[in-house]
């Protein structure tokens, strides 16, 4: 299967690939495509783009007339209303009302008449984008590269790092040219996970993308950016004054974790078993 992106023709052979609706991706392309709101919705705009130029080639010129003509016509039923308005109080003047109101009457059915036969189809809507498509979960495609990966059994490797994940660190970073893929930092690389290992992603280099800090910090895909910032929060160290339990016995000062509970440690456990499962 050849891995190629489809929007900057980019061989991903030993690089990460996501799935698109149009075929794979490369992480910089739909990353970018998430920002400016997810790939449909970059879809939708080139189809309403075409549809715009192509209505406005067929429609422009007589929208403009009808448009004008529909104005006229409702000027003209004002001026009718405001004489209907003014024969109710200067009832003596019903004659010069009366023509005022037959005068406006006339001229607003026959404008209507001509924007009727000037009528045409409304112009495309412009379309929005869709939240739900947005930095959700990329399935990213792996295939089997044992040249690139070295041993396979440590791409799996679920207790933290593999053995050899400084050789595969530093492949990512060579094969990157030790600069971050989405805005070309050379300072504080990270390799980042884009699936992560406990949602069933591996080490292997097609899971692998080099990002600096700011930019690994603001993912949010797999809810990353939450996911960074509840860690910080779960690993953070506070201090227990020393106080006596209810059986009696007296238990010291100490530090305690904060621990991962709560509602999104709670979502999170779920969606990764959904995952799993």
């Amino acid at each position: 299967m050849t891995r190629i992106c489809t929007r900057c023709s980019r061989n991903l052979e030993v690089e990460p690939a996501i799935e698109g609706i149009r075929g794979l991706l490369c992480f910089p392309c739909k990353y970018r495509l998430d920002k400016r709101g997810g790939e449909p919705f970059e879809i939708a705009m080139r189809q309403f783009d075409h549809d715009r130029v192509a209505w406005n080639t067929l429609y422009g010129a007589r929208h403009k007339i009808c448009s004008i003509l529909r104005s006229c016509s409702e000027v003209a039923f004002v001026l009718s209303g405001f004489g209907v308005l003014l024969l109710t109080f200067f009832q003596r003047h019903a004659g010069s009302f009366g023509h005022l109101i037959l005068i406006g009457a006339g001229v607003a059915v026959f404008f209507g008449t001509l924007a009727k036969l000037y009528s045409c189809p409304d112009p495309p809507n412009r379309p929005t984008p869709d939240p739900q498509a947005r930095f959700g979960q990329p399935i990213v495609v792996f295939t089997p590269n044992t040249a690139a990966d070295g041993n396979l059994v440590f791409s799996t490797f679920q207790n933290g790092y593999p053995p050899d994940w400084d050789r595969r660190r530093l492949d990512c970073l060579q094969r990157d040219s030790h600069s971050c893929r989405l805005c070309a930092s050379t300072q504080r690389l990270h390799v980042h996970h884009i699936k992560p290992i406990s949602f069933g992603g591996s080490h292997s280099l097609q899971n692998l993308i080099t990002l600096c800090h700011a930019c690994h910090m603001s993912q949010e895909y797999y809810r990353h950016r939450e996911l960074v910032s509840h860690n910080v929060k779960a690993n953070s160290k506070h201090w227990v004054k020393p106080y006596t339990k209810s059986d009696g016995v007296v238990v010291e000062g100490h530090s305690r974790r904060v621990g991962r509970r709560g509602r999104f440690w709670k979502s999170i456990w779920q969606s990764r078993k959904r995952n799993k499962g």
